[in-house]
């Protein structure tokens, strides 16, 4: 869908200008671009003044000057920069016009590759490719604008993990999708050891630089398709797609072990701290609320047992028997699976 701003820039400008994608399919236009077609199309449109039909091909429209809109669409696709190319059409009172398209490859969503081209058209050969390429710088900052305040609206302004309402979003698709397909899906809650004497002993900016630097170790130990965030004060959670108990100990541990390592620097002192976390998996639960839980108590048992550890919830008496052995520094907690 092309973002609200984008049209916004299409409305406030005089000649005819169209979105499409890469096959030529209409996904956006302004007025001038409707009116124009409304006197130049060869195909005829609907009656109605709105909209063109959505991936209306412009190709079908004009048949006549097909095959130059597929070479300019081609061009604009594998070579950057602004492509011009001329048509000429029949007027709706049999006159002949000559127009020169003006297309340029752009990108409406910044995390994916460019995929639009910007066609603008004008009366005739003479006009400069000047305000063309003002238009299309502006549509590019106002993109970019866009697609940061999506990004500042998912993520949690101090440590830039995503915040909790988005995490949790990405938990239920996610735990959809495991559940559905009968895929692997690891949870662990992290916490950090005696958060509170850290605020009291170096005041809040030494207590965020701890926070931070947390952040960043759970960057470090986690793959870019899992999703970590940040969920409340020193409290973080990390969701780990395609991964079973066994792996999602493995980046537990590592990570307890980094934290434990790694010395904060806040005006010239270090601030050591540690971390305690609660794993489980989905196998076993049926909701979300019981994922969470069964995490949850597994972090509590961590803390209550001397902090600085990692404790894993698992559904059964015998896998806990099983993965001791496995993991003779980890706590196997056995609880019930959960509705």
């Amino acid at each position: 869908m092309v973002a609200l701003a984008i049209k916004s820039v299409l409305n406030g400008i005089a000649d005819p200008t169209f979105i499409v994608d890469l096959s030529g399919a209409v996904l956006c236009h302004n007025k001038a671009a409707r009116e124009w077609l409304d006197a130049f199309a060869e195909t005829r449109l609907a009656d109605t003044a709105g909209p063109v039909p959505q991936d209306t091909l412009l190709q079908e429209l004009l048949p006549t000057s097909k095959d130059k809109i597929n070479r300019l669409l081609k061009t604009c696709a594998t070579v950057s920069g602004l492509i011009p190319t001329s048509i000429v059409l029949p007027g709706n009172d049999n006159t002949r016009c000559r127009f020169v398209i003006h297309g340029n490859l752009m990108r409406l969503d910044e995390n994916a590759p460019p995929g639009h081209i910007m066609l603008r058209l004008f009366r005739d050969q003479g006009v400069s490719s000047h305000r063309f390429a003002e238009l299309n710088e502006t549509l590019k900052r106002k993109n970019i604008a866009l697609q940061e305040e999506r990004h500042l609206a998912r993520v949690d302004e101090l440590t830039g993990l995503l915040n909790r309402r988005t995490l949790f979003e990405e938990f239920d698709r996610e735990f959809e999708r495991a559940r559905r397909y009968q895929r692997p899906l690891a949870f662990m809650l992290l916490d950090l050891d005696y958060f509170k004497k850290i605020n009291d002993s170096y005041g809040h900016p030494g207590g965020d630089r701890v926070l931070k630097d947390l952040s960043a170790i759970i960057r470090r130990s986690t793959r870019k398709c899992d999703f970590a965030g940040r969920i409340g004060g020193e409290e973080f959670a990390v969701l780990l797609p395609e991964t079973d108990l066994n792996q999602s100990i493995v980046v537990a541990t590592r990570i307890c072990k980094a934290v434990s390592a790694h010395a904060s620097r806040y005006r010239n002192q270090e601030i050591r701290t540690t971390v305690s976390i609660g794993v489980t998996e989905s196998r076993g639960h049926k909701s979300l609320d019981a994922i969470y839980e069964s995490a949850d108590r597994a972090l509590y048992t961590a803390k209550a047992d001397g902090r600085a550890r990692v404790v894993s919830a698992v559904e059964s008496l015998q896998r806990t028997v099983s993965l001791s052995a496995s993991y003779p520094e980890v706590k196997f907690l056995s609880v019930a699976s959960g509705d």
